[in-house]
Order: structure tokens, then sequence, then C-alpha cells
């Protein structure tokens, strides 16, 4: 081609020995102005599990006939993929990732070139809720379990202590055991931890 031209739409008819057709429609466009190829990706996109994700590119110059994960690059975080066409990188992630750069190419037939992408998953908050008022009988087998405990990956006590007897289970939050010592009540908070770090208390 040796003039440019704005997107035209073109249809090719095709017939059979029978002399029947069928038409195909598509765009032509002539520019001058194809190469070389430049864009990007917003800077630190936080994404979080379950949610859907939608990250598109912003356009920079050139013409871009197809993008894709390039070769170099880490796989994205499961379920997410990059539009063939568009760029965008989209999907519902299902797991947890720290922030992570990768690499994405965009094509024509005369060029190429990569643009940085960074992406964090983080997990879902944490949701930890324990009865608010527990009276033990000493020197009797106790149990109190939180009444809610979601998104959590470990528990501690961060603030107050316990009865001499009872015990806190990092991964259940139970605190169990056979108190020994009559108390006064006394104010317990049990922090949870996700698995992105983010934390949560109950008192």
């Amino acid at each position: 081609p040796s003039v440019a031209t704005t997107p035209r739409a073109i249809t090719v008819t095709g017939t059979n020995a029978s002399g029947v057709t069928v038409a195909a429609s598509f765009t032509i466009e002539v520019t001058g102005n194809i190469c070389p190829i430049t864009f990007s990706y917003p800077a630190n996109n936080v994404a979080t599990k379950g949610t859907n994700v939608s990250i598109a590119p912003i356009a920079g110059t050139g013409v871009i006939v197809a993008y894709q994960l390039d070769q170099s690059s880490a796989q994205l975080p499961a379920t997410l993929t990059v539009d063939p066409n568009t760029g965008t990188i989209s999907g519902i992630p299902s797991g947890v990732s720290s922030a992570t750069t990768y690499t994405i190419r965009a094509n024509n037939a005369t060029c190429s070139a990569t643009a940085n992408v960074s992406i964090q998953v983080n997990d879902l908050a944490p949701v930890l809720v324990y009865p608010a008022t527990n009276v033990l009988a000493i020197n009797a087998a106790a149990n109190i379990l939180p009444t809610t405990i979601t998104n959590v990956t470990s528990l501690a006590v961060t603030s107050g202590t316990l009865p001499t007897g009872l015990t806190l289970n990092p991964s259940t939050g139970a605190i169990s055991g056979t108190p020994s010592v009559a108390t006064t009540p006394r104010a317990i908070t049990v922090t949870g931890t996700n698995a992105s770090g983010v934390t949560v208390a109950a008192s």
C-alpha cells in the first residue's frame, strides 16, 4: 500500500461450483506509523482473591495486532489470562501472591515490544469473633470456640494473659484446658492473621 487510509470495511464474497455464496467482512487500515510499538499498564495493581480483576493496557504508539504473556515472564496468578486482542489481564484469582512483575508482549507483522505489569493478590479479609463473656468453673474442663472465624491462617494472644491452665490453639482459635486458679474477669485479645499478613483482633 502506498497511501495511508482510515479503517475501511471490506466484504469479499466467495461462490462455490453450485453458485452458493458466502460473504466475509473485515476492515483494512493503512498507516505509516505501525512501528515502534509502545504501551504500558497501570502501576501497582492489587487484587483480592475471589474477586474479579480487569487490568487494561494504556495505549502508546504504533499499531498492536496481538498481545501475549512474554516467554521470559513468570506465569500470571492462577486463573488470570491476557486477552490476545485487547491486552486486558482479567479473571478471578483463586490464590494469593505477593507483588510480582509480569511481562506482556505486543506485536504486529513488523515489530514488537514489551511492557511490565505488577500484580499482587491479597487474601480475603480475616474475620474473628469470640463470645463476649465467658465464665468458667475452676478445675473443670473448658473449651471456648470462636463464633466466627474465616480467612485466618494463624492466631495469637496479643493482649492480656489467659488464666492458668488454658491455652490457645493457634490454628483453630480454640481456647481450652482446665483452669486451676480462680480469677476476676480479665480482658483477652486474640489476633488472627490471613495469608497476606492482614490482621484482625477479637477481644
